[in-house]
């Protein structure tokens, strides 16, 4: 926990950042830095005001820019007196099952606002906390998410229930990361990283409580090459194909994200393989590395907590910490992984097949305009929100979707069914995205147009992140998995 208040001090260059357990009479405070109480009353605390209003799917942020100019707090004794509270960020910790256990807040002693991505980091941080809170109580709980296409798991509501339970459990065992992804560089410092991180490879991270600070690495076996570990993701992680086609797409991908309009960030994927020295020589742990911009929510518990409003007026400000290189903040999400093939690494190594032949092409286009038109006489399939879950308007599939071959993927609902395989919104380790099952006979030999839009960052194109060949022993058949960026915005003819 005091990772976790540390990293968050510095990020938001505040003097004061608190993990707060609401109770009834008075707020103690799991993690501090900056501040020498315990616990303060109820009744003078800012965090207590984030139980208001009341219901799950109303948990939200609160900023307070100038305690002196706010009724609320103007008279509270924390702002005449100790510590002084000017302003006051604070995001909710909500459990599995909705309930509201106090905040992780930010206090500064003088008045100022909060950017868009300092707001998202600080949501995504309070779920990381709520989510270690619960670990233990996680790991005992057995029960599975069944019948997402029954009764009210229908809305995909992430704010509280069997889903956000189902998620929250999924993330214990993964590791999350804070990396300063620079560009030109491979040199990408871990500034934060969760128990997990440690429990995989031995690795602890102390974040700097202040920046140009530097994380203190402590490691079971550092480099023995270098006297001081460098903190770098790829002093642990090495890439796949660690060619120069790989690295390129890598400083691309933050080039891209920094130089992109607020929001409009975007994540990426890279398979990669934990370094020998971490697991006793072994070089076959292969894990799943999913890069998520800060300013994103880190996944779809995170994104149930409405952020605030009270945005700088320079929006597009982002957080660059001093002392390091120009480059992008990224959450990192490492599970284990027995697959994943990263789309840029193939396409470096010329392992995506080319499309086949214009004429075999059109037999098969003319087979499946037929098969299509079927499909669409069954009804129009409705399109689920991205930002906190699928809504539920429109014609309904009843299929309950299959089981997930893989760990860090689950299947909700299944959206679509046409001649080259079916549609399905799910999750990838948290974050939702769209999953495209095409079988064997339709992507022989056409794995190249399958594949068209991979390695392409663009606001207006979906990116596709990793695909899989898999086996299904009920079926006796091959299945291509495609996991896609999720995109609820519409076809482009919608606009045009």
């Amino acid at each position: 926990f005091d990772s976790i208040t540390r990293i968050v001090a510095a990020l938001l260059d505040v003097p004061i950042c608190l993990i707060s357990l609401v109770a009834e009479d008075f707020q103690w405070f799991k993690s501090k830095q900056g501040l020498e109480a315990d616990r303060t009353p109820r009744n003078t605390s800012f965090c207590s005001f984030l139980f208001v209003p009341e219901g799950h799917k109303k948990a939200s942020m609160m900023v307070v820019e100038n305690a002196l100019c706010d009724s609320r707090f103007v008279d509270n004794p924390l702002v005449i007196g100790e510590p002084h509270i000017r302003f006051y960020a604070g995001t909710p910790l909500v459990t599995s099952d909705g309930f509201r256990l106090g905040a992780l807040c930010a206090i500064d002693r003088a008045p100022r606002a909060l950017t868009p991505q300092m707001a998202q980091v600080l949501a995504n941080f309070g779920q990381l906390a709520v989510q270690a809170i619960q670990a233990k109580e996680l790991r005992r709980a057995t029960e599975e998410v069944e019948g997402l296409d029954k009764g009210g798991l229908c809305d995909y509501d992430f704010s509280a229930g069997l889903l956000r339970e189902s998620r929250m459990k999924e993330a214990i065992d993964e590791a999350v990361l804070l990396v300063w992804a620079q560009l030109n560089t491979l040199d990408w410092p871990i500034l934060y990283a969760s128990q997990a991180w440690g429990d995989m490879t031995g690795v602890r991270i102390i974040p700097p409580v202040r920046f140009p600070g530097k994380s203190i690495i402590k490691d079971v076996q550092p480099l023995p090459e270098a006297k001081n570990e460098t903190g770098s993701l790829w002093d642990y992680l090495w890439l796949q194909f660690d060619g120069v086609e790989d690295v390129l797409s890598l400083w691309n991908h933050v080039h891209c994200d920094m130089t992109a309009p607020s929001g409009m960030a975007q994540p990426f994927a890279k398979t990669a393989v934990l370094a020998p020295r971490l697991m006793n020589g072994d070089c076959t742990c292969k894990v799943s590395c999913r890069f998520m911009p800060a300013e994103l929510p880190i996944d779809v518990a995170a994104s149930a907590i409405r952020p605030c409003s009270q945005y700088a007026t320079d929006s597009v400000q982002r957080i660059s910490p001093p002392g390091y290189g120009p480059g992008h903040l990224y959450f990192v999400t490492i599970t284990r992984a027995k697959f994943t093939f990263s789309v840029d690494s193939l396409r470096a190594k010329g392992q995506i097949p080319q499309p086949i032949p214009e004429g075999e092409e059109e037999e098969e286009e003319e087979e499946e305009e037929v098969e299509s038109e079927k499909d669409h006489n069954q009804g129009s399939v409705s399109v689920p929100d991205a930002a906190s879950a699928p809504s539920d308007s429109g014609a309904k599939r009843n299929t309950k979707p299959p089981m997930s071959p893989y760990p860090d993927v689950r299947l909700l609902r299944e959206l679509e069914a046409g001649s080259f395989g079916k549609l399905y919104v799910g999750t990838w380790a948290g974050a939702c995205v769209g999953v495209k099952v095409v079988s064997s006979e339709k992507i022989d030999g056409d794995l190249g147009s399958i594949l068209g839009s991979s390695g392409i960052s663009h606001p207006n194109v979906t990116q596709q992140y990793f695909y899989d060949r898999h086996f299904d022993e009920v079926t006796d058949e091959n299945y291509l998995w495609m996991v896609r960026e999720w995109c609820d915005g519409g076809s482009l003819s919608t606009y045009c």
